[in-house]
């Protein structure tokens, strides 16, 4: 169920409805509706408070969080959950992608470039950009916690002047050491039961 939601929502560049899910699938909605609450205690997918509407599913989200993709295929731009998971969105689904954020200090436009299905990071500007994964503890929704950490800063000055004013621990990442993170986290989970697109 969780990687048919995630390809549909990469295709679409918005989350499934239940109908879709079920339609695609060719099973009832009420099936559909177990398996997405299922995910969601898992944390695997933002619901509604009514749990009828997908609001994100890891790494995609509906909140403007200041992180997104475009996948250079189909043109379509996702907002993501954090830096890391903006990295890894293209391994996840075997696309080349675009990768879309702000240093956070300054607000600094950062962009990034996937290739080869996903698979490697080709470019970022600038280039002395930095990942920051703080170590937050999770409150049970990671997008809520742990996501709120995962940044991209323009250089080392801007990452080390935030960091001093928050105080929290963590560790600062290369852009390609992130990438590795997140490819990890992600790889293939959109394909899981297919054959990948080489």
């Amino acid at each position: 169920m969780l990687a048919a939601v995630l390809r549909q929502y990469a295709e679409r560049g918005r989350p499934p409805s239940l109908q879709e899910i079920s339609a695609s699938l060719d099973i009832s909605q009420q099936a559909v509706s177990e398996s997405l609450l299922r995910l969601h205690r898992h944390d695997l997918i933002l619901l509604d408070p009514n749990n009828r509407l997908i609001l994100g599913a890891y790494p995609f989200t509906e909140k403007a969080t200041g992180h997104s993709i475009t996948i250079q295929r189909t043109g379509r731009t996702l907002s993501t959950m954090c830096a890391v998971d903006a990295l890894g969105a293209g391994a996840m689904c075997r696309e080349n992608v675009t990768i879309h954020s702000n240093c956070r200090l300054c607000g600094k436009p950062i962009a990034g470039q996937v290739e080869q299905q996903g698979m490697t990071l080709a470019k970022i500007e600038p280039a002395r950009a930095v990942v920051w994964i703080g170590l937050e503890v999770s409150s049970g929704c990671a997008a809520e916690s742990l996501c709120t950490e995962m940044l991209f800063f323009c250089g080392d000055a801007h990452l080390n002047q935030w960091r001093s004013a928050r105080g929290i621990d963590g560790y600062d990442l290369s852009p390609e050491e992130a990438f590795e993170v997140g490819k990890a986290l992600f790889i293939d989970r959109a394909l899981m039961g297919d054959t990948p697109r080489l």
